[in-house]
């Protein structure tokens, strides 16, 4: 589940402070640059040569007209394994993903997409036996288990703020998950559905072009939509692979007093998409190592905000572009005893976003009062977590969990901060139940679970 989020920052929840400058011929605030991708850059547009190539060697055999060369290109794509291909979809995907035309800002969290389980053991979770964990996370973790059928269910409630964000804003957030997935022997399939709602009320101080400051309470709610399909294959007793398609989608709204009006428009004409791989190498009953990494997720939104003014009216107008890196885990779990204790130990690792911002709560571009703006993502971040897991009593149906992990400042001049969480589970007829939490500086959340 994703545990306790801070608040997911939307592009109009952080008005306060911005002034406004003089639009260009397009109606638009002039931005410091009118950059190509901040998501990828060249390296999208070659990814989506590569990608595309692929997809084209996939519809040959259906645009092929000749037997012979129709049977020639089969038996060529016949000699592909099957996770291959998913990862030259995901090469495509990739590189429709990554360009951007606005302002960037990285939406990077250390709490996001994690089932209440992985949460509540530190985050420590890229080699967990929990099937579970691949609704949302490394995908070759849904025949991590025996076969059968599993399903994941979470809610959480959380009033906290992400490193940056201003203390005075008012900040609630309620997320549910939800997955479900079968498994055989050899293969495995599930889907997991994300969705999340963030509300931030603060204080928008505006200037007009007459330097008159208006001030505006400001509510913004931000509705999330992600749904994962996740497929996993069993090469061999030892070894396990998986991949999975995500796609999100997002809504905005905007509250302002009486008099003026704020909207935000999602401008992409498709879903944000990402594509992930993942495996678990079982090197024996006690022992099992697991890694997944993530593509980058990439949306667009435009923000717009009208107001009388006192002295000239403001009309405010902003293209942006919301980026999520990517990301690699890998981890390690470790049983020596005879019961289920279990030491887990992940290093997670958090890509960079090109001339990336931190989305706060008291600015809008950097083209208005730069001063204001923290750098966020420019630099490679490296994340340790460690969890443990251990049965009440021998035999007993009840656990306890615990974990720990550093989440290290991404923004200029944020020093990093240390995460505690905790759990207790228990195994019912039917199902398993937890209840835990997670805290942090300025951070807390409470976690459930049913699976």
């Amino acid at each position: 589940m994703e545990s306790g989020s801070r608040n997911e920052p939307t592009p109009a929840s952080r008005a306060a402070g911005s002034k406004v400058q003089a639009k260009g011929k397009d109606g638009l605030l002039p931005r410091e640059r009118s950059s190509r991708p901040k998501g990828g850059g060249q390296w999208a547009d070659v990814i989506r040569i590569i990608g595309s190539i692929f997809l084209c060697s996939h519809l040959a055999p259906y645009l092929v007209t000749s037997d012979d060369l129709r049977r020639l290109v089969h038996m060529r794509l016949s000699a592909r394994k099957p996770l291959l291909i998913l990862f030259e979809y995901g090469l495509l995907v990739y590189g429709l993903t990554g360009d951007a035309q606005a302002q960037t800002y990285d939406t990077y969290r250390a709490d996001l997409g994690r089932t209440a389980f992985c949460s509540a053991k530190g985050g420590a979770c890229a080699s967990a036996d929990d099937p579970e964990n691949g609704f949302f996370r490394n995908p070759a973790a849904l025949l991590a288990d025996k076969p059968g059928t599993n399903f994941d269910a979470d809610y959480i409630g959380s009033n906290n703020l992400e490193p940056g964000m201003k203390k005075e804003n008012a900040v609630s957030e309620t997320v549910y998950l939800a997955g479900f997935g079968y498994s055989w022997e050899r293969f495995a399939i599930g889907v997991g559905l994300n969705g999340r709602q963030t509300t931030v009320e603060s204080t928008a101080h505006i200037y007009d072009d007459l330097e008159n400051l208006h001030t505006l309470d400001v509510t913004t709610t931000s509705t999330f939509i992600r749904l994962n399909v996740p497929v996993a294959f069993r090469l061999s007793p030892e070894w396990i692979l998986g991949a999975s398609l995500m796609g999100r989608v997002t809504h905005d709204s905007v509250v302002v007093p009486d008099g003026s009006s704020a909207k935000i428009t999602n401008t992409d004409s498709f879903p944000a998409l990402s594509f992930a791989v993942g495996a678990h190498w079982i090197y024996s009953e006690n022992f099992r190592f697991g890694s997944w990494i993530r593509t980058p997720l990439t949306s667009h939104q435009r923000i717009e905000i009208e107001s009388p003014g006192f002295g000239s009216p403001i009309n405010y107008r902003e293209d942006v572009t919301l980026h999520f890196p990517w990301y690699w885990a890998g981890g390690v779990s470790w049983k020596p005893w005879t019961d289920l204790r279990t030491l887990s130990f992940d290093i997670n690792v958090v890509g960079t976003t090109d001339d990336g911002y931190l989305l706060s709560h008291d600015t809008f571009t950097s083209s208005v009062n730069a001063q204001k703006l923290r750098r966020k993502g420019s630099a490679l971040v490296i994340e340790p977590h460690i969890g443990w897991q251990s049965p009440w009593t021998e035999g007993s149906p009840g656990s306890y969990l615990l974990g720990t992990y550093f989440e290290k400042g991404r923004s200029d001049g944020l020093s990093g901060r240390l995460h505690a969480s905790a759990g207790v589970a228990y195994k019912f007829r039917y199902f398993e139940a937890l209840l835990g939490i997670e805290v942090s500086r300025n951070y807390s959340t409470l976690l459930i679970n049913i699976r």
